[in-house]
C-alpha cells in the first residue's frame, strides 16, 4: 500500500508546502498519483509558487509575471502530449 504525503485535512496548503519549498525538496510536494510529468516544468512552478507565497506582498510577482512564467511550460507540455499522442497511419 502506497502512502500519499500531503498536508493532514485541516492544515493550511502553504503552510505545509512552504517549508518543502524553502529546503528545495520539490519532488515531495508532487502527488504520487500524477505519474508521469516534465519534472522541470514542476520545479519551475514550484519555485514561482514559492515565489507566491513571499510574506511581504511588494516581493510577491505580479500577475502578468506568473503569467508569462507559466505559459511556456503549457506550450511545452502540450508539445509534449502531442508526441506521445502522435500515431502513424499506414497506407
Amino acid at each position: 500500500m502506497q502512502k500519499i504525503i500531503g498536508p493532514p485535512r485541516e492544515q493550511n496548503l502553504a503552510d505545509w508546502a512552504l517549508p518543502l519549498l524553502k529546503e528545495k525538496k520539490l519532488l515531495d510536494l508532487a502527488d504520487p498519483r500524477l505519474g508521469d510529468y516534465p519534472v522541470k516544468g514542476f520545479q519551475k512552478s514550484a519555485m514561482l509558487a514559492y515565489h507566491c507565497l513571499n510574506r511581504n506582498p511588494k516581493a510577491r510577482p505580479l500577475m502578468r509575471d506568473i503569467v508569462d512564467s507559466l505559459e511556456p511550460l503549457q506550450v511545452a507540455h502540450e508539445v509534449l502530449s502531442e508526441r506521445k499522442t502522435l500515431t502513424l497511419i499506414a497506407d
